[in-house]
């Protein structure tokens, strides 16, 4: 699993919302209508932030969501700073439930994790030249 800095997050953030509208739009065409735009992309909050103010407005302590989760305090924290991700979206699924989230919490840390997993994607895609590399 490749681990995310906070400065190469907040680069990629701006530099890449065209590449995961691209990737998007290339892998999912029929959907076309439901995918957002690149600057509805940029203002997704990151999945880090979302989950602090869930963990806060609940009055939970990062120690107490660590419990709940049977993860360290250092390993929420992580998440918050958005130095890892969660591996898949079920994983988003569980720490939804440990901080009892409504459907729009829930939606919403779905939707912030989706679009930072697809950042991690179009930043190797663009390393390997895989964005701008002419089809054979």
């Amino acid at each position: 699993m490749q681990i995310i800095t906070v400065d190469m997050y907040q680069h990629s953030r701006e530099c890449l919302a065209e590449g995961i509208y691209k990737l998007l739009m290339d892998f999912g065409s029929a959907y076309a209508d439901n995918i957002p735009s690149p600057e509805a992309i940029r203002r997704i909050r990151r999945f880090g932030d979302i989950l602090r103010d869930i963990r806060e407005d609940k009055g939970l302590s990062q120690e107490m969501l660590g419990e709940r989760l049977a993860v360290s305090r250092m390993g929420i924290s992580r998440l918050e700073l958005g130095q890892k991700l969660p591996g898949e979206p079920r994983h988003v699924l569980t720490i939804a439930k440990a901080l009892d989230c409504d459907q729009r919490e829930t939606a919403d840390l779905l939707r912030s994790f989706t679009i930072d997993r697809l950042h991690v994607i179009v930043s190797d895609l663009d390393t390997l030249g895989g964005l701008d590399a002419e089809e054979n």
